[in-house]
């Protein structure tokens, strides 16, 4: 029944031909880069919205054009990072360094954070209009803030800032920081509609699954419990596919109301697996004591982590991102504000 298993994992960076929708928010995302081609770095770009909207996809297919959609005279060189899993201000500036200048000098743990920023500063000459940079950062709610500052000040480098709210990320920054980034231009992705679901679901079937094995009417069943979000239309059809491998000859209704539930287990558990230990001890306060207000949150937490724990800021932020991601809830606003634990 699965041909493609890699067609049905929305982790998976699908082929061009299986891409579809967000082209106007692809195009307003390739003009707010049009001040490279002049030789010059553009303010920073944030590319928001909810999970499972294409952000990442999006963001992917807009340094591959630029990089090869420039003149003769430009060379865009991009490095991207995934902040949920290199999320330290050291980490993310080796990480970069390592993209755009690599070399065997560089040396994890061993090679001092100014050390890798001389060197990203010394191969860029921000005087020359045919060589420009362009620094990806997924996820960046989660990133240590102070790794924004270092790369916004680099010479003829451009910032990509993935993220699920531009306000209320700039809003939670230190002022020196925020006033380096808040000229930047948004661009929001809004939820899919369950018909773009659809059509969504519809090319991982011609790809990935045998013929005639599922109906439009059930494809449109998975868009419609899928709250617009993607990556759930897809994990659906990928549990109900798996539940029917060896067992049927198609995919019944009975396995997609199964896989429902399953595919929204799956990408929790998923989502718990990317939390760094202080987000995991903030999630187990939750679970433990919730609801819970944002400072008996952040009291419970400074007790358990002691000297170690991070600002309230770090927390609050934390905290949001993993609103986002259906790990917790948020109830409520400003001082009657609570967190629980999500249920699936």
């Amino acid at each position: 029944m699965i041909r493609r298993p890699e067609v049905l994992d929305h982790t998976t960076t699908p082929d061009a031909s299986m891409i579809v929708h967000r082209r106007d928010e692809l195009q307003q995302l390739a003009r707010a880069f049009q001040g490279l081609e002049n030789g010059r770095p553009v303010n920073p770009v944030f590319l928001t919205g909810p999970s499972g909207v294409g952000k990442s996809l999006l963001a992917e297919a807009v340094t591959d054009r630029l990089v090869r959609g420039t003149s003769d005279e430009l060379a865009v060189d991009i490095a991207s990072v995934n902040c949920w899993t290199t999320r330290s201000r050291y980490e993310v500036t080796f990480e970069v360094a390592r993209q755009l200048v690599g070399g065997a000098r560089l040396h994890h743990d061993s090679t001092p954070r100014l050390d890798l920023l001389d060197r990203l500063q010394s191969t860029t000459d921000r005087h020359d209009p045919t060589s420009q940079r362009i620094v990806v950062l997924d996820e960046v709610d989660v990133v240590d803030t102070d790794v924004l500052y270092d790369l916004a000040d680099l010479p003829s480098t451009s910032l990509l800032l993935v993220s699920n709210e531009a306000r209320s990320f700039l809003g939670s920054l230190d002022p020196r920081i925020e006033s380096r980034l808040s000229v930047g231009q948004e661009v929001r992705l809004e939820p899919y509609t369950a018909d773009e679901l659809v059509r969504i679901l519809e090319k991982r079937v011609e790809y990935g699954l045998e013929h005639d094995v599922i109906s439009q009417r059930q494809l449109e069943r998975i868009a419609r419990h899928a709250d617009g979000d993607a990556r759930k239309a897809i994990s659906t059809l990928r549990e109900a596919a798996e539940a029917a491998q060896g067992r049927s000859q198609t995919i019944t209704n009975t396995l997609i109301d199964e896989a429902i539930p399953e595919a929204r287990e799956r990408l929790r558990q998923e989502n718990l697996a990317k939390l760094d230990p202080h987000q995991q001890v903030l999630f187990d306060i939750v679970d433990e004591y919730g609801p819970v207000s944002p400072g008996t949150l952040q009291e419970l937490y400074e007790d358990r982590m002691g000297d170690d724990a991070k600002t309230q800021r770090t927390t609050r932020r934390s905290a949001k991102k993993m609103v986002y991601y259906d790990l917790l809830v948020a109830r409520g606003e400003g001082p009657s504000r609570e967190y629980a634990v999500a249920t699936t």
